[in-house]
């Protein structure tokens, strides 16, 4: 008889047919042995009574049962905005790491960041500056200290620049570095490359100019300066500029708490780990230029901060005995292989031999101790019928004349 003919047998005993007597309640049995004889279902199901298989497992919340199979598996989903699939819990769950507009902290409870009140949330901010949604304005990146009260602090450029300074109509200019009023400086001071021409009253170029151009500058004397002499096809991103006589980087909008680096050509996180202000136990990830919550890694690996995630930990060398460090798996694995007698075969998790289990008869189960099936039954739980007498080696009741001793 077959394992799944032994459910049968169970479900009629546990019916109460096992407790006839007749002779049709023992042949209706026998019928229904024959005809589920061929039947095979998978784990966790039972055959019923029209041999059809039955799934008995109960899933867990939100997952489904596979009727071929009867195992339990997760329907992946889509999940709305700010919300990310868990196919732990098979469920959605909150993206607490989703970045907000700068100015604004998003809302776990309500998994949402907060609405933008102003009218402009692309509005380009200049180099040093940020758009911050609390105050519609951009905003300095870092605290601007100027050196006195006679300054105050540009929004537009976070420089300090001279603040309520007047001087006297004439003979005095304000001097920006120091915001003093200063005499003004006489002769007229000109520009580099002119001289002053006292009969026309103004600047004008010097002819007489003999400092010499940088590499790739001529002297152009009607614009009294070095212009460049040639021009170059850049590769994407960059593009000609004729000041430096050379390509230079195109300036591209950059992603929120970044701002526009030229010297690499690229996006650069603004903030740092002293402005960064991050909540307690969190640490500043400067590639992402976010705040992130402590990471924990699986066994054998370590959280590598500047690279922003677990790598294996090469600094294991404890391993039990068998076993050595393979840095590839990030594990112990075992170190060699034997040859198992019949019966058994080689385990490379336990690093040993361990037995192979077979299918037992029913009534029997495998004993992995002994390698072999022993009965399940005893003479009390066999609960022969009259006549019968319970057998240990075949593990059911035969009649007493068939015993064998």
């Amino acid at each position: 008889m077959t394992t799944k003919v032994l459910i049968l047998l169970t479900i009629f005993i546990l019916s109460g047919k096992a407790a006839a007597q007749s002779i049709d309640d023992i042949d209706w049995l026998n019928s229904n042995i024959r005809e589920c004889e061929g039947v095979v279902c998978p784990e966790n199901s039972y055959v019923d009574f029209q041999c059809q298989c039955n799934c008995i497992n109960e899933c867990p919340r939100n997952f489904e049962t596979d009727q071929k199979t009867c195992q339990c598996f997760c329907r992946d989903k889509e999940c709305q905005e700010n919300y990310y699939f868990d196919p732990r819990t098979c469920e959605c769950k909150c993206d607490e790491q989703t970045r907000c507009y700068y100015g604004l902290t998003f809302d776990p409870v309500k998994c949402e960041c907060p609405e933008s009140k102003c009218q402009s949330i692309n509005k380009e901010c200049p180099v040093g500056t940020v758009f911050d949604h609390s105050i519609c304005d951009c905003k300095c990146i870092e605290d601007v200290q100027c050196p006195s009260d006679s300054f105050e602090v540009d929004p537009r450029t976070c420089n300090c620049i001279c603040h309520n300074v007047t001087c006297p109509e004439s003979g005095y200019e304000l001097d920006p570095e120091t915001c003093a009023c200063v005499k003004e400086q006489s002769p007229i001071s000109c520009p580099p490359n002119y001289v002053y021409d006292e009969p026309l009253g103004r600047c004008i170029c010097d002819e007489n100019n003999s400092d010499p151009c940088p590499p790739n500058f001529d002297w152009d004397y009607q614009q009294c300066q070095c212009v460049c002499n040639h021009d170059d096809t850049c590769h994407d991103g960059y593009e000609f500029n004729s000041t430096l006589c050379g390509c230079s980087c195109i300036q591209k909008k950059c992603e929120p708490n970044f701002i526009f680096d030229s010297d690499h050509c690229g996006c650069k996180c603004a903030l740092f780990d002293d402005t960064a202000k991050c909540e307690k136990d969190f640490f500043f990830d400067q590639i992402n230029c976010e705040c992130i919550p402590p990471i924990s890694c699986p066994p054998g690996y370590v959280y590598v901060e500047p690279l922003g995630r677990c790598m294996c930990d090469k600094d294991v060398d404890s391993c039990p005995p068998n076993f050595e460090w393979d840095y590839e798996q990030c594990q112990c694995v075992c170190n060699h292989v034997d040859t198992c007698r019949d019966g058994y075969e080689f385990n490379s998790t336990l690093c040993g031999c361990s037995c192979i289990e077979k299918k037992c008869e029913p009534n029997f189960i495998f004993d992995s101790d002994n390698c072999d099936c022993k009965c399940t039954l005893t003479e009390d739980t066999a609960k022969c019928e009259k006549d019968y007498t319970f057998d240990p080696i075949s593990c059911q009741c035969v009649i007493y004349e068939s015993l064998v001793c």
